[in-house]
């Protein structure tokens, strides 16, 4: 028996017990093997007549479980939560964002933070400028390993 005459008898005995022909192919064939064992679990698991679609008494199971999760006191506890972290941050983000504005208008209405007043004042930034980043740090920071 090859592989093709092997789906062809699972096709045929949908309720009929699986043949020996079946069982030595798929002994020999891991392939065969694999569908074999699903074919099994699934004619284990319905039944033949059975229409497709959710059984009998789904309905009141889903529901039975959507009551419990609605009592369930860690769920109100995480609404709440949101409903106090979701207006702090907003709050926070618009504060950071209004004092960064406010910082950026203030040095920069004083014309003090050119780039090149800024490259003379600050070795870091020049370093930087200059494509050399092994100059970042100060010579005993990079000994002593500071991160």
């Amino acid at each position: 028996m090859n592989c093709a005459d092997f789906r062809e008898e699972l096709r045929r005995t949908r309720t009929a017990p699986v043949s020996e022909g079946c069982v030595a192919h798929a002994a020999s064939c891991p392939s065969c093997a694999f569908t074999l064992r699903g074919f099994i679990l699934l004619r284990l698991g319905s039944s033949g007549d059975a229409p497709p679609g959710p059984g009998p008494g789904f309905e009141q199971e889903l529901r039975s479980r959507l009551a419990g999760m609605a009592r369930d006191p860690s769920t109100e506890w995480t609404l709440a939560l949101g409903f106090v972290a979701r207006p702090a941050l907003t709050l926070a983000a618009a504060v950071f964002l209004v004092c960064l504005s406010l910082q950026g208008w203030l040095v920069f209405r004083s014309r003090e933070a050119d780039l090149e007043t800024l490259a003379q004042s600050d070795p870091a930034f020049a370093s930087l400028l200059a494509g050399d980043l092994g100059n970042l740090l100060e010579p005993g920071e990079a000994e002593e390993g500071i991160p």
